[in-house]
């Protein structure tokens, strides 16, 4: 889950870094429909004992795609120039 949201993403490099690698989202084989559907069974199984973790995670995500720390990193990347 993001942000109390649920997430599930097909595993790939860019779901595994914006996932923080599967923490904030269930993530399947990609093309494996029997994983899919596995994971999603799981997910619904699971569902009250994520939304406790939500609280938490919030935090996590908030601090990772802060607007001033993206502004702070580009401007760092633009002085490395």
């Amino acid at each position: 889950m993001l942000l109390g949201t649920p997430i599930i993403a097909a595993r790939t490099l860019e779901s595994m870094e914006y996932s923080n690698n599967g923490k904030f989202a269930v993530l399947y084989d990609f093309g494996n429909y029997r994983d899919f559907e596995k994971k999603i069974s799981l997910f619904i199984q699971q569902y009250s004992m994520g939304k406790d973790m939500v609280a938490s995670d919030i935090t996590t995500v908030s601090k990772l795609f802060d607007p001033q720390r993206n502004i702070n990193e580009l401007l760092n990347v633009i002085d490395n120039i």
